[in-house]
């Protein structure tokens, strides 16, 4: 939980932070110039965003389905969205793999 600077309201990260500020308390935000850290409080979380690794990664011929193409086309309509070596997948099965 982090602290308003101002009001002290509790808020949940640092991006909720910066929108209660623009929405709440724009004109001393302005002034510190739009910055958290300007406020003095940056030590008080360390937010490290990260993405997400992929467990897997995909096969060189891992590709969207080709709607123009009347096969996939018709695996498309059935819930299918990739295809990789003749086979095809739903969205389910490529993130369960980490291929996306």
């Amino acid at each position: 939980m982090i602290n308003c600077p101002i009001c002290e309201k509790d808020l949940k990260s640092p991006r909720a932070l910066h929108a209660h500020m623009l929405k709440s308390h724009i004109d001393e935000y302005r002034a510190k110039g739009c910055k958290i850290s300007n406020f003095g409080i940056e030590e008080k979380f360390e937010t490290v965003w990260k993405k997400k690794e992929s467990t897997s990664i995909a096969p060189e011929d891992f590709r969207t389905l080709d709607l123009s193409n009347p096969l996939e086309r018709e695996a498309y309509s059935e819930g299918y969205c990739f295809v990789s070596d003749g086979n095809v997948y739903t969205i389910a099965e490529c993130k369960e793999k980490g291929w996306i």
